[in-house]
């Protein structure tokens, strides 16, 4: 079973008093209990809805969910240790991931290994003309025009910078596979701009990059380079 982070590992509810009302998995470890029931860390809990917790040398995120009537928390596997420093060091970290995946200026698309869509941003949805939900489960290719995303879940290397037509509009994009122990399971497309402007009205100038990578196809933006840079025009 996947969370929005990581294989679940444990359900916990605390009730509107403050004890534990229900546990399964890990959450039925006493330390979890604790902390749960420790009104001064589920206050802060809530305000962050993400946490980090280290039980018996393995990592864990935490999303802490208050539902008017008690809290739920849910365990997960964490995926990496970058994700946990953020969500450890960002107070906002819950926040600034549901920007990311809604924001009105830079639509998101994610496709499965099997090159399904599995996300489409809400602006994106609108864009296309479809209900909500509507696109998930479905060929990636019958929904988005002219996408590329697919070839980059076969080719494991990312596309950053380039022009994609969707309903007679040019837009900036950038695809970018996602990997777990070496192995291509998805991949991340996302709209930056339509040419000349935003996806909500501020203007961009924005150039086609192709880019140049050495080695490792997520090597280091330095090791990148740009026709741009390498033949700069006049802005």
């Amino acid at each position: 079973m996947q969370g929005p982070i990581g294989g679940i590992k444990g359900v916990l509810l605390v009730d509107k008093v403050g004890r534990v009302a229900f546990s399964m998995g890990v959450c039925r470890d006493q330390r979890i209990n604790a902390l749960a029931e420790d009104k001064a860390w589920l206050d802060q809990a809530r305000i962050k809805r993400l946490q980090p917790l280290n039980l018996d040398r393995v990592e864990y995120a935490l999303l802490i969910l208050h539902l008017g009537e008690g809290d739920l928390i849910v365990v997960s596997e964490a995926p990496g240790q970058a994700v946990l420093e953020f969500i450890g060091s960002v107070d906002f970290a819950y926040d600034l991931l549901d920007l990311l995946l809604s924001s009105p200026f830079e639509a998101m698309t994610v496709v499965d290994r099997r090159k399904r869509l599995v996300y489409l941003s809400p602006v994106h949805e609108r864009f296309l003309g479809l209900k909500h939900g509507e696109g998930i489960g479905r060929p990636v290719r019958e929904v988005i025009e002219n996408t590329r995303i697919d070839r980059v879940v076969d080719t494991g290397r990312p596309e950053i910078g380039e022009i994609q037509k969707m309903k007679g509009i040019e837009r900036v994009v950038s695809r970018i596979p996602i990997k777990r122990d070496g192995e291509v399971i998805g991949a991340r497309g996302r709209i930056l701009s339509p040419r000349g402007g935003g996806l909500a009205g501020p203007e961009v100038r924005t150039r086609k990059f192709n880019w140049r990578v050495s080695g490792d196809a997520e090597a280091p933006l330095g090791n990148c380079q740009s026709r741009a840079s390498r033949n700069p025009r006049p802005h």
